[in-house]
């Protein structure tokens, strides 16, 4: 009876530890998005909106994390929202503020989308848009 009890335990733990590495390594294909985004406005003045067409194909139905960054020699971080785009391929086109304090000059915007594949990992892509021009 106590070798039994024993030897399940030892299985018990051994299936768990599987299920954690599956888990933790299994490789998820969420998707891709084409890189550089294409800017729709590469003029922009400071205060108005910068537009971007993003092509993407998205294969599993996963909510995500978007943290976008507009750059150049300096960062401005935007506040991070939820997002949830559906499965499938398409074009969809994203219209972001610029701030009036940015000085004058080209930026790119990278954009993060962290995924929560599951209760014990996250997963981040990471794209740019082309450059573009910030004036006054």
């Amino acid at each position: 009876m106590k070798n039994k009890l024993i030897t399940s335990g030892v299985y018990l733990v051994i299936v768990l530890q599987v299920i954690f590495f599956l888990a933790m390594f299994y490789p998820v294909n969420i998707g891709y998005v084409k890189q550089p985004a294409k800017v729709l406005t590469p003029v922009v003045k400071a205060g108005g909106k910068v537009q971007f067409e993003v092509e993407y194909c998205k294969n599993r139905d996963y909510a995500c994390t978007v943290n976008r960054i507009l750059q150049n020699d300096l960062r401005y971080y935007y506040t991070p929202m939820k997002s949830n785009i559906g499965k499938g391929c398409g074009k969809v086109v994203f219209s972001l503020d610029i701030p009036e304090y940015v000085p004058v000059g080209k930026y790119t915007i990278q954009t993060n989308n962290e995924y929560d594949v599951n209760f014990l990992r996250k997963q981040t892509y990471t794209y740019e848009t082309e450059m573009f021009e910030v004036i006054k």
